[in-house]
């Protein structure tokens, strides 16, 4: 494997670069390595359910009104954009930085083995 290849592996990420990682950047949600966690789950988070908070509240529907369960009592919802999204944030997060490890383990070992025969280079072990 060359230099090349080796520095592509190292710095591989299915985050990084993307028209989403772009537009956070814009919005200084993120730095070049996604940084600025803490702030990006409270921006989305809020982006989501803010807005339900403040229609259901419109309606009258917030804590009463003519529906089944208020928005304000109900706990599904709250766990869903207050709970779970924070969450799949952060699996971005750890995603990013575990899959850098894992693709260079492969271009490491298997693959470079790999690549190695088929230039028919000798294969180091």
């Amino acid at each position: 494997m060359n230099k090349s290849e080796y520095f592509k592996a190292r710095d591989f990420s299915l985050v990084l670069g993307g028209p989403l990682f772009q537009l956070l950047r814009r919005a200084h949600l993120t730095g070049d390595a996604l940084e600025l966690l803490r702030r990006r789950i409270l921006v989305i988070s809020l982006i989501a359910w803010l807005p339900l908070l403040v229609l259901s509240a419109l309606e009258g529907q917030a804590l009463g009104g003519s529906a089944a369960i208020p928005f304000l009592l109900d706990v599904d919802v709250h766990v869903k954009f207050l709970v779970v999204m924070p969450l799949l944030i952060i699996a971005e997060f750890v995603v990013h930085r575990r899959l850098r490890f894992v693709v260079k383990q492969c271009f490491g070992g298997m693959l470079a083995r790999l690549f190695a025969a088929r230039a028919g280079q000798p294969v180091n072990s």
